[in-house]
């Protein structure tokens, strides 16, 4: 009888004794003589000490790779490599082919990025420092995005106008979305109306991202408070140098002997 299968079979034998494959890492314990693959099931992963066990230097490693069951009308096909680990290249990976097995090496040199994640697990003990570095973990992944891969500038809206209907001139600046230098965002959700006062053409609106602590609540010591939010600003302004802040200037006001008004040939920066 021939029995279909159709997923290659990988065994990993580290000093004589077998590891178990699993789907992921991530559950594994610091002990556990596990592996995973990739989707492709083409690279052998071994844990970091952490998550799963790592192979301890000098060890002897064999890979065996099968396909098919190899019984009468349906050939197998069964191949092993052995090595020391680790290997000499930073990067060691086993090969899956239709018609095949090997293993490739990659000659590199691994440099750490300095980025770290919180890695949780059962048990452990977390004080605040760990939420907020899991908080800014996330925040510097997002700006750093913004600002790679969309600049900075207006996304949308923050239109700037001159009202005339007050006793001295206002520049209104309507709701909208953009990115800073930083890559951080800057949300105005309702408009902002900014006296010019006594103030020399020319004058540059600009827009800043900031924070506020908020929400106090009682803290642990006698009539202690403490902020347990962080809120988003955003500080709207009338300037004589947009080149003396770190804001976005997104339009440009001038006045004349009729009065006030927008530049409209200013070319606001946009994000993308």
């Amino acid at each position: 009888m021939r029995i279909p299968n159709d997923t290659p079979a990988i065994e990993v034998v580290v000093d004589g004794e077998k590891w178990t494959e699993i789907s992921s890492l991530g559950s594994a314990g610091p002990t556990d003589k596990v592996f995973t693959l990739n989707p492709a099931r083409t690279d052998v992963v071994f844990g970091d000490g952490v998550r799963g066990q790592a192979p301890p230097d000098g060890a002897r490693i064999i890979a065996s790779y099968r396909g098919g069951v190899g019984a009468a009308g349906n050939t197998g096909i069964g191949i092993s490599a052995t090595f020391r680990w680790p290997p000499t290249t930073s990067d060691y990976r086993i090969t899956v082919h239709p018609n095949g097995f090997g293993i490739r090496s990659v000659d590199g040199i691994e440099r750490p990025s300095g980025t770290k994640r919180n890695r949780y697990f059962f048990g452990q003990m977390l004080t605040s420092k760990d939420f907020e570095d899991e908080q800014q973990y996330h925040l510097n992944q997002r700006c750093r995005h913004n600002r790679h891969l969309h600049g900075y500038g207006i996304v949308t809206g923050l239109d700037v106008n001159i009202s005339q209907c007050e006793s001295s001139p206002t520049v209104s600046v309507s709701p909208g979305y953009a990115l800073d230098a930083y890559g951080r965002e800057i949300l105005l959700t309702e408009d902002v109306a900014l006296p010019i006062g006594c103030r020399k053409s020319p004058l540059y609106v600009t827009v800043a991202h900031k924070e506020r602590e908020t929400d106090w609540v009682p803290g642990s010591g006698a009539d202690e408070k403490i902020a347990s939010r962080i809120e988003d600003f955003v500080l709207a302004a009338l300037i004589a140098d947009p080149d003396s802040c770190d804001a976005i200037t997104i339009g440009r006001v001038l006045s004349d002997s009729s009065g006030w008004s927008v530049d409209r040939t200013f070319q606001a920066p946009r994000a993308h």
